[in-house]
């Protein structure tokens, strides 16, 4: 119960904040003057471009990390083979037969006996 209440409290408080800054004092609000304000800080701004840094300082290592990764991938690719795969002395084919394997019914139907394919 004590955190219902809290929360209530919580949310009154938030209106009657909200209801003082809408108070025009010379023609502006103080939602309107707090805003222009945070926004024209030189906190604000200080903020911004260590933000800007940071986002260059992400995009450089991005395309570092990607032309290092293209370098590495380049020079394995070139002698990269597929690999042949084999259990025993069958070898997997790489042509699948799905094209030319067809069921004799769906499997939606229902049924008790196996389903068999007709090649």
């Amino acid at each position: 119960m004590g955190e219902m209440i809290f929360t209530l409290k919580c949310f009154v408080y938030a209106v009657v904040f909200l209801f003082v800054l809408q108070i025009e004092i010379g023609g502006r609000s103080l939602d309107d003057r707090m805003t222009s304000f945070a926004s024209n800080s030189p906190v604000a701004s200080m903020i911004g471009e260590a933000s800007q840094g940071g986002a260059r300082l992400i995009q450089s290592g991005y395309r570092q990390i990607k032309s290092w990764l293209k370098q590495q991938f380049a020079s394995v690719g070139s002698s990269w083979s597929k690999p042949d795969i084999s259990f025993g002395s069958a070898e997997i084919a790489s042509s699948s037969r799905s094209d030319k394997v067809k069921p004799k019914r769906y499997l939606d139907e229902p049924s008790e006996e196996v389903l068999e394919y007709e090649p």
